[in-house]
């Protein structure tokens, strides 16, 4: 027997993740439908967005970024509450995320998300884990 180091994108990453959505699928009322909301400013050009998965009646939402120059107007919580409401029409209830202590747990908070865990990193760092009923 073998055992290797692979990246992402190879045919064991790609196999085993088949295989365990094939499993979960199985096992449980399995639905699983990625998104993305996106803003363009005026020029066309892409300023901000958020990446969503519905999964079984929970959103995990898994990136929101805002350009720099477009932070503090609105952006952030607009693209957010967009992304809540698709996530509802897929069937979402419930909404889950994670966010760093150098990121936007303020913005969160004030979108109604409440922490539920932390971790501590070794090198000082935190991460939050938060939540909202939709």
């Amino acid at each position: 027997m073998q055992i290797k180091i692979e990246t992402p994108g190879s045919d064991a990453f790609t196999e085993l993740n088949a295989r365990l959505v094939r499993f979960n699928r199985e096992s449980a009322p399995w639905t699983h439908e990625a998104f993305t909301v996106a803003a363009y400013g005026d020029d066309g050009a892409l300023v901000g967005g958020a990446h969503g998965i519905v999964t079984m009646g929970l959103v995990e939402i898994r990136s929101l970024w805002v350009d720099p120059p477009h932070r503090k107007t609105g952006l952030g919580a607009r693209l957010m509450t967009m992304l809540e409401l698709h996530a509802r029409s897929l069937g979402a209830s419930r909404a889950a995320l994670y966010t760093y202590d150098w990121q936007a747990r303020g913005l969160y908070e004030k979108l109604g998300y409440t922490v539920f865990g932390t971790l501590d990193y070794p090198g000082g760092a935190e991460r939050y884990y938060m939540r909202k009923d939709l």
